[in-house]
């Protein structure tokens, strides 16, 4: 590690190499509706201005649309400024997290080299036991392997569920945590895939579907946000920036429209993209490992939070694909079935209809370059009153609703399939 970085780390206050963890006492999550146009450029200019070097602000949900919800978390001194800022332009807030610090404390996590349960949130270690385990109790239609090394050398783990059948199978590749502090994503897919292994209900559904499913994508962001900073977004990638700080946005480091709008080159900026697309093993391996299985794979999902969202391509762009009527179609199934069962709204479109332009991202890619026509992304859980710092209370609803969105969708592209569609 250069010496620049470690002086400057020490300056800035960063705790990349420390062994002390990044508190947020007295951080709040500030919630602020724009009403007019001129509300959301002001957000707009408030978030450009910000970067890291000057501790800047995290926009957990940024600003997009005209009454869209934008998420800001600020220090008190932050705060402070900002709240001067709003007032001036008739801005006004809600406090939806009144200290980060002391949520991120009361959320109950599984204790290193403990057994996986969904009542806490796990690091990558208990996780890739649970697979381990999982595996040697279903030996005959699970195989493991690892699609690649993670910078700091952590295997990327995949779980391929085979179950020998005489019907016609759809094949499933899905993945989570691609950002480090999603940890609801990774904790309802093992739910789910626990669930399709051990619940004998689910037994036809693995008569009808392949799947193939890394649960952690970012491994050493998720081992950062349990040993270091609870709200790392990034990878760990070192890529020389001036000011120490590590990371790659891997969800802005596909090949498609790479160093477009929604990604950033500021190396400090949370949607960092990388010196060039697939910059990093994780987005590499991804890529090797899907290209490798293209032909086979019909159903691409990207799981994210938060925002329960059911997100369509492209992310990039404005125009729709030329499908784009089968996508929302199976999208508004998979929004109806998750709503079902415990009532949790979700809202289908595109990215940009959505939230905001963002290029480089893992299921436009997976689309266009390997010609996956159903390639979605998924934000789960919750709307903003915990947003990344979801109780693990949590955890077996999401699972549940999500699995019933997912058998609902998988089984009408399943459907469209055999009809010769």
């Amino acid at each position: 590690m250069k010496f620049s970085r470690v002086l400057l780390i020490g300056v800035l206050g960063l705790v990349l190499v420390s062994g002390e963890k990044k508190r947020y006492d007295g951080h709040q999550v500030l919630r602020f509706v724009p009403k007019t146009q001129d509300h959301l450029e002001v957000l707009r200019s408030i978030q450009s201005r910000s970067d890291q070097r000057t501790q800047k602000l995290d926009f957990w949900a940024e600003p997009s649309h005209l009454n869209s919800p934008v998420d800001i978390m600020v220090s008190p001194e932050q705060k402070a400024w900002l709240q001067k800022h709003a007032d001036f332009f008739g801005l006004e807030h809600q406090v939806m997290i009144a200290d980060v610090q002391e949520l991120a404390d009361s959320i109950k996590v599984g204790a290193p080299g403990t057994k996986l349960t969904w009542d806490a949130y796990y690091d990558s270690p208990e996780i890739y036991a649970w697979v381990d385990e999982i595996t040697a109790q279903f030996p005959e239609i699970i195989t493991t392997q690892s699609i690649g090394k993670s910078t700091e050398g952590r295997e990327l783990m995949l779980m391929r569920i085979n179950k020998p059948s005489d019907q016609q199978k759809v094949t499933v590749f899905l993945n989570s945590n691609i950002h480090a502090r999603e940890w609801i994503t990774s904790a309802t897919t093992t739910w789910i895939f626990n669930e399709l292994l051990t619940n004998e209900a689910y037994a036809a559904e693995l008569d009808k579907f392949d799947f193939h499913y890394v649960p952690v994508l970012n491994p050493d962001g998720l081992a950062y946000t349990h040993n270091g900073d609870r709200l790392w977004r990034k990878t760990l990638s070192d890529h020389d920036s001036f000011w120490g700080c590590l990371g790659v946005d891997a969800n802005r480091n596909f090949d498609k429209s790479f160093g477009g709008p929604g990604a950033s080159s500021d190396k400090c900026s949370e949607t960092y993209h990388g010196p060039s697309a697939f910059s990093e093993p994780e987005t590499q391996a991804v890529r090797d490992y899907i290209l490798a299985n293209k032909d086979a794979i019909k159903i691409y999902f990207d799981v994210h939070s938060y925002s329960q969202l059911v997100l369509l391509p492209y992310g990039d762009t404005n125009l729709k694909p030329d499908d784009y009527a089968d996508l929302l179609e199976k999208g508004l199934i998979l929004e109806n079935a998750l709503r079902e069962r415990h009532g949790t709204d979700y809202v289908t479109g595109t990215v940009p209809d959505l939230l905001y332009l963002a290029s480089g991202g893992s299921f436009d890619w997976v689309k266009e370059k390997a010609g996956v026509k159903y390639s979605m992304g998924i934000e789960l859980r919750d709307q903003g009153q915990y947003g990344f710092l979801l109780p693990a209370s949590q955890i077996i609803a999401s699972g549940e609703e999500t699995l019933d969105g997912f058998l609902a969708i998988f089984n009408a592209i399943r459907d469209e399939i055999l009809a010769g569609h």
